[in-house]
């Protein structure tokens, strides 16, 4: 899904996303296309969601938090 889709899709939602497609260039990370995990209407649910999201991929990979 492109960011524009995101935002037409989601207009007043927090989001958290992954990048599907991305790449460097000059030190910089470009995404061209993301995957949205969840949506949220409160800014501090989203992040809680998002550390939720990095802790279950953590707990699925073996590494340790």
């Amino acid at each position: 899904m492109q960011w524009e889709e995101v935002r037409q899709k989601f207009p007043d939602d927090w989001v958290v996303f992954e990048a599907a497609e991305a790449y460097s260039e000059d030190g910089l990370r470009c995404i061209d296309s993301v995957t949205v995990i969840d949506r949220y209407e409160d800014s501090v649910d989203a992040f809680d969601g998002r550390k939720l999201h990095i802790k279950n991929v953590l707990l699925d990979t073996g590494s340790v938090i």
